[in-house]
């Protein structure tokens, strides 16, 4: 696969997961939860997980920022 092809695949992924995030929303029963901030551009996400017999059983996040921060948290989860 060329180069060119790759930039492609790529801008295709990361805007398809910026527009329709998966695990995205509140996890209101999760066993914990952590809130990452870059200082630098204000992007804030918050990541909650449900832990249930040190297996995660559900996973989610919300927040603000850009496509390439809403991208990569929807990917993480």
């Amino acid at each position: 696969m060329g180069l060119a092809k790759l930039n492609e695949l790529y801008k295709q992924v990361i805007l398809e997961n910026a527009q329709h995030p998966k695990h995205y929303g509140d996890l209101p029963q999760a066993t914990g939860k952590l809130q990452l901030r870059n200082p630098t551009c204000g992007d804030v996400i918050n990541v909650s997980v449900l832990i249930d017999h040190d297996q995660i059983e559900d996973l989610s996040f919300s927040g603000s920022g850009c496509t390439i921060s809403q991208a990569s948290a929807s990917l993480m989860t």
